[in-house]
């Protein structure tokens, strides 16, 4: 086994060049990995990351010497510590761009949940309205069926009218609503998933 202690920087990437030698770039590594580690610890400020990016730079390195038509590097020590910061910007604009698109999308759901809230709100407005228009007995029988969760049974006999009688106002009340959210553009399909 050689000794690659001895051997300058560019002998070593030659080797790893040429022979896809694993020792002489485990020496590269052992040279530079704690002075990158270091520098990377300085500019993120966060040891994980740092060491993903260290990590990134020598992996990079290997497979950019298994590729012939790269140019040479006649500075390794510079182009190293070029490829830590190079690295370091693109986590930082992954970071931010990732924060944009977080804080656009909260704030997209926030003005979803708003436009939401304020159309279930205009939404419920109408039908109140709607509900005051009913003539009375068919209001009545609305509301206990449809606010206060009576059945037809209950109704009918709080109200001492027929089952039958109590069904045709709710579905009259129902004919109104349906009319005037048409009318106003509301969807009368969400009608029945409104009132029950």
């Amino acid at each position: 086994m050689k000794d690659f202690q001895n051997f300058s920087d560019q002998n070593l990437l030659a080797l790893v060049q040429s022979e896809a030698n694993q020792l002489a770039f485990e020496e590269l590594y052992a040279r530079y990995w704690k002075s990158l580690l270091g520098l990377s610890l300085k500019l993120l400020d966060d040891p994980e990351i740092s060491k993903d990016c260290v990590q990134e730079v020598f992996v990079s390195l290997w497979f950019r010497q298994q590729n012939p038509i790269k140019s040479p590097i006649s500075d390794l020590r510079a182009f190293l510590f070029k490829a830590v910061r190079f690295q370091i910007a693109n986590q930082m604009r992954g970071d931010r761009i990732k924060a944009e698109h977080i804080d656009l999308y909260a704030n997209l759901d926030l003005d979803n949940r708003l436009e939401e809230n304020l159309h279930a709100v205009d939404l419920q407005n109408q039908i109140d309205t709607l509900v005051q228009t009913m003539p009375n007995r068919t209001r009545e029988v609305f509301i206990l069926s449809r606010f206060q969760h009576q059945n037809n049974q209950e109704i009918a006999a709080a109200l001492e009218i027929s089952l039958s009688t109590v069904e045709n106002h709710i579905n009259k009340a129902l004919r109104i609503l349906r009319e005037g959210l048409e009318k106003s553009g509301q969807l009368a399909f969400l009608l029945p998933f409104l009132l029950h």
